[in-house]
């Protein structure tokens, strides 16, 4: 048995002959993004390998930068023999991708980015330069996730909780559906996340920059960003943008979405993919 037969991960279908991987988010399982693969699968064969931490028998202490997150993607892809995908990701699934194209460049056709971690560059220096257990506390959204909820006692009082929180509030009640199914577990009556807080938090203190490969690379690249983002801030955005002279690189910002733009829009994340995937695999 290789190890990513025990790997988990969803094969959406679809038909075409582009084959589209995607990567989620720290938190979301790949089949918490239902809707949109379902969007994409009209044209493309979608894919997407769970994370570590949704690795059977997988420790936090494992991940030490998001590099792994990156190499972990190209022996999936090896091991599948998709040959060259669409490398898609949200968030930290966005810069996994991107670090697996620049060290696989020949296996990824095109990247989307969607929401990618794209932080101010001081950020990545201090990251870097102190241990993780510190940065558990320092870090917002790390010491967040480590004391999040993660048990009720069924998950409909589950999905009441995530309801009223505004993080999810532009998500639809099917949407939702979709991500507790894709995330939670039920054990001994009650409902708990699969996604550990131990891993979430694991995967904000090991943070790695994305600003080498964004330098280097040249294949065809679509970025993707939400109106509210509260991950890339509105100056890294246009910097980014107005600082990038490579003419296969587009960016889009989507109006009225924040982080979980996905899972909030799928179905105009999927028209803006389209429309770049049109003129990028041609």
């Amino acid at each position: 048995m290789t190890e990513f037969e025990r790997v988990p991960f969803t094969d959406f279908g679809g038909s075409g002959t582009h084959t589209i991987h995607f990567a989620h988010a720290n938190g979301f399982p790949v089949a918490s993004y239902r809707k949109l693969a379902g969007h994409l699968a009209e044209g493309f064969r979608v894919i997407g390998m769970d994370a570590r931490p949704m690795w059977p028998g997988s420790q936090p202490q494992e991940l030490c930068t998001w590099r792994q997150g990156a190499e972990d993607i190209i022996r999936f892809l090896e091991w599948r023999g998709t040959g060259p995908v669409v490398g898609m990701g949200h968030s930290f699934g966005g810069v996994c991708t991107l670090l697996a194209a620049q060290l696989r460049p020949d296996l990824f056709k095109a990247l989307v980015l969607v929401e990618p971690v794209v932080l101010p560059k001081w950020v990545y220096t201090i990251s870097g330069a102190l241990p993780h257990s510190f940065m558990r506390h320092l870090s917002p959204v790390a010491s967040k996730a480590l004391k999040r909820r993660d048990e009720w006692p069924s998950r409909k009082e589950m999905f009441s909780y995530f309801r009223s929180k505004e993080f999810f509030a532009r998500l639809d009640d099917e949407t939702l559906y979709d991500y507790l199914n894709a995330v939670a577990i039920d054990v001994d009556g009650r409902s708990r996340l699969a996604y550990s807080k131990q891993w979430e938090t694991r995967v904000f203190v090991t943070i790695e920059s994305p600003y080498s490969a964004l330098r280097t690379l040249d294949m065809p690249m679509l970025a993707l960003r939400g109106q509210y983002s509260d991950t890339i801030r509105p100056e890294v955005w246009q910097r980014w943008r107005d600082g990038n002279r490579k003419p296969a690189h587009r960016f889009v910002e989507v109006a009225g979405a924040g982080h979980l733009l996905p899972l909030e829009y799928p179905s105009r994340v999927d028209h803006e993919v389209r429309q770049f995937l049109a003129t990028a695999l041609t």
